[in-house]
């Protein structure tokens, strides 16, 4: 018996098969890799944000929202920076040697361009976002003591008086 026909049958099934089962796959592996994309809300909501720095007077807050999140741009006059070195005994890491910072912002003014500072504007206690209070001792009402050397306090709950560790240049408050 001859079996050469049967082979030549059996091998032209094998490869339509396998070529079948090849554009198969291929036809179902295109939707599922193009749904690991992310949406194009995802990448509107994590979009670089801009927000023009030259009529900002020295002094002037704006807060902005970024992925959901207020952020804080200061732009600090000189009396502002001048003022940072004298709070330098009170902060727990004042070089930042062993901060979270990146690391074109582990210098004392904790930013790139020294006037201004760009703060994620929520209290790493609780969550709340805190107020900004620039004043020298405008905290003694509420609670901060004479000595606030006015910069971004939050009330929390359980904690009533909170005071950033850089005052007014920490880039990540602590409670």
């Amino acid at each position: 018996m001859d079996q050469t026909p049967h082979m030549k049958r059996r091998k032209f099934l094998t490869i339509t098969t396998i070529g079948v089962g090849g554009i198969g796959l291929v036809a179902t592996a295109i939707p599922f890799v193009a749904s690991l994309t992310p949406s194009e809300r995802a990448r509107a909501a994590g979009a670089p944000v801009e927000l023009d720095v030259a009529g900002m007077a020295p002094g002037a807050l704006a807060t902005i929202e970024w992925r959901g999140r207020p952020i804080f741009v200061l732009h600090r006059s000189a009396p502002m920076l001048a003022s940072l070195a004298g709070h330098d005994p009170a902060l727990a890491d004042p070089l930042s040697a062993q901060s979270e910072q990146p690391p074109y912002a582990s210098n004392p003014v904790r930013a790139v361009r020294p006037p201004f500072l760009v703060l994620t504007a929520i209290c790493t206690h609780l969550g709340c976002i805190p107020s900004f209070r620039p004043e020298p001792g405008a905290g003694a009402g509420l609670g901060l003591g004479p000595d606030w050397p006015g910069a971004c306090s939050a009330t929390c709950p359980r904690r009533p008086t909170w005071r950033c560790r850089r005052t007014p240049g920490s880039a990540r408050p602590n409670c």
